[in-house]
């Protein structure tokens, strides 16, 4: 006999009132329940909460009762599987038909029936691909490998004949096609393999599940800008961070620098100095996740940026050094004395290199350095004097890319030199910030350094543009770096929110609290959906990050990047209370992020400069285009 204790019951009809065996078991079991209420002798003074707590562990329904409606279920199974069945048999049986049907018209044209060929699957179906074969000429079919299962692709080409021989050599044993057929043909495959491209990257899920955890295309939302290399690289990555970097990431912070062997481990990894090319880099080292470092593209770094953004703190700086950004203009205008000089060593730690760039009296506005580098009167080398502030691995670096003044006022007057950081007259000490404390951030002095001429970068007066196209490759990696690390603010917030009981009920039952992280999503996953059209733009560019036509863009995501990183760093608190302002403990990487987070904004050019410099240059893009007020 059930223990169950009615609380009352609803006025609900039966769900399928229609199947006599289910009224039947429905009505027997009011029956029960009613003779149970009488039996419970329930008084009118007992509470709702009572009563739930005396159901509490108490099943619903006795042992009778259950192997009833077990058999009433077992005997509805039965009939739907025999249906299903029947169902399936139908349908094999008209694609026979269909085939036989086909057939028989290919041959009242005079054409060969298609050969049985091997079949591909959808789903649960399967279908024939010969007459992939039929009406496609110079095509070829391949396949694309997707959660074990074979899907099929298809790509023009010359298609080849069994004997070897390119189709279409001998006219006569080939059936005629119209152009405007071939070129249906050629538009049906094409959308064909777009199709199934998309399909199989939205097969695999990736990383953390909760919402908005993640990238959309790591949760299995189609995308057509990444392909198998990305995903190896993604993978590789994080597995890598996960085991090497990550748990230690905030004891490291705490000390101030990574230790150096891991850092050589780092080097040695291959997923940094990617942009180095292969004549220029060191032999022992393959590329990231061992893809070939000419086979990468800008889809590469933005996996790279935003898997390693996930370390907080100034952890990824001590771990390469910030030659991340010092090394672009040696490889983009450094001759290849200069290259092969400076380069290869960047795996073995024998060369790191800083940007030297900001000053203490501005860093934003570079066309008013006030460094200075006067060239001797032989031509042999300059001397250089002057401050460098807020140079970012400077400790561990061997060299830095200066900025400095060779000419008289102005970005005319701009070049850049590497200055060896050992130079005579070259000191350092460290800056103590807010946050990125293993960052290395350092005031650099620069009195009466001598510097050979031949560490010249590019011609001499115009390393203003050497300096403001390498800004575009730096302020997209910190635009990156912005949007995971907000991603990190709403993940642990999500999770924590989920976890954390108050007054009854979870912290997102609030409204107020669940509608924090809808907004936080919306404005991440916009931009990271622009990150990925600027990516794209950059990727098809001729001069790529060199591009100053992507300048503009590139500032506002930017701009945008450190504005919702801000916004997910603060509305995280809200949510973790206390747990998101205490070092340690489930909320550490907030707190730690809420003192690395003017970095973020100010670093690479302020909000304001770079706001303004995107409203000129798409002003003088407009112009150019034809726009006129």
């Amino acid at each position: 006999m059930s223990r169950f204790v009615s609380a009352g019951s609803g006025d609900g009809q039966p769900a399928t009132e229609q199947d006599e065996a289910w009224s039947k078991a429905q009505q027997q079991i009011e029956a029960t329940k009613q003779q149970k209420a009488i039996a419970s002798q329930q008084g009118g003074g007992t509470s709702l909460f009572e009563t739930l707590q005396a159901n509490k562990g108490v099943p619903s329904l006795d042992e009778d009762e259950v192997d009833f409606l077990e058999s009433v279920s077992s005997a509805s199974r039965t009939k739907e599987a025999e249906m299903k069945r029947e169902t399936l048999e139908q349908l094999e049986a008209f694609r026979k038909q269909q085939e036989e049907a086909e057939n028989a018209a290919q041959q009242d044209e005079g054409l060969e029936a298609p050969e049985a060929t091997e079949s591909w699957s959808v789903g649960s179906r399967k279908r024939k691909k010969g007459r992939e074969k039929e009406g496609l000429g110079g095509l070829k079919v391949r396949r694309v490998s997707t959660a074990g299962k074979d899907t099929v692709a298809t790509k023009a080409s010359p298609a080849v004949s069994p004997s070897g021989e390119k189709e279409g050599s001998e006219p006569a044993k080939a059936p005629e096609t119209s152009a405007i057929e071939a070129e249906a043909g050629n538009e049906r495959v094409a959308t064909a393999e777009v199709g199934l491209s998309l399909v199989a990257m939205s097969t695999k899920q990736f990383g953390n599940l909760a919402p908005w955890s993640e990238p959309a295309w790591s949760h299995g939302i189609p995308s057509p800008y990444y392909n198998d290399s990305h995903r190896k690289l993604r993978d590789l990555l994080r597995a890598y961070v996960n085991e090497h970097i990550l748990p230690y990431s905030l004891e490291w912070e705490a000390k101030g620098e990574a230790p150096r062997n891991e850092a050589l481990k780092w080097a040695q990894s291959g997923f940094c100095f990617a942009d180095v090319p292969h004549p220029y880099r060191s032999q022992d080292v393959l590329g990231p996740a061992g893809i070939p470092v000419d086979e990468l593209d800008v889809f590469h770094t933005l996996i790279s940026t935003d898997e390693t953004s996930r370390v907080e703190g100034g952890v990824m700086t001590s771990l390469g050094g910030a030659s991340v950004i010092g090394i672009p203009p040696v490889i983009h205008h450094g001759t290849d004395e200069q290259k092969r000089k400076w380069l290869p060593g960047l795996a073995t730690w024998e060369t790191s290199f800083c940007l030297g760039i900001t000053e203490p009296s501005g860093g934003s506005d570079v066309a008013n350095i006030q460094t200075t580098a006067i060239k001797s009167p032989d031509d042999r080398f300059y001397t250089v004097n002057g401050w460098k502030k807020w140079i970012t691995g400077a400790p561990w670096a061997t060299h830095m890319t200066t900025a400095v003044r060779t000419g008289g006022p102005g970005m005319g007057g701009v070049s850049v030199l590497v200055i060896p950081m050992d130079s005579p007259g070259l000191s350092w000490r460290r800056i103590p910030n807010s946050g990125q404390n293993a960052g290395g951030a350092s005031l650099v002095e620069l009195d009466e350094v001598k510097v050979p001429v031949e560490n010249l970068l590019g011609i001499e007066g115009q390393g203003f543009r050497t300096i403001m196209v390498n800004f575009n490759r730096e302020r997209y990696i910190m635009a990156v770096g912005c949007n995971r690390k907000a991603r990190t603010c709403l993940t642990i917030a999500f999770e924590y929110a989920n976890k954390r009981m108050t007054f009854g009920k979870p912290l997102i039952a609030n409204q107020i609290i669940a509608s924090k992280f809808s907004t936080l999503a919306r404005y991440i996953e916009s931009h990271w959906a622009w990150l990925e059209q600027i990516a794209y733009a950059v990727q098809q560019s001729p001069k790529g990050w060199q591009d100053p036509d992507a300048a503009g863009r590139i500032a506002l995501a930017k701009v945008q990047g450190g504005r919702i990183q801000e916004m997910a760093n603060r509305e995280a608190q809200q949510v973790l209370g206390g747990a998101g302002y205490q070092r340690g403990g489930p909320g550490a990487p907030v707190e730690q992020m809420s003192r690395d987070l003017r970095m973020m904004v100010v670093g690479g050019g302020s909000e304001e400069i770079i706001s303004d410099l995107a409203l000129r240059q798409e002003t003088q893009l407009a112009k150019r285009r034809g726009w006129k007020l």
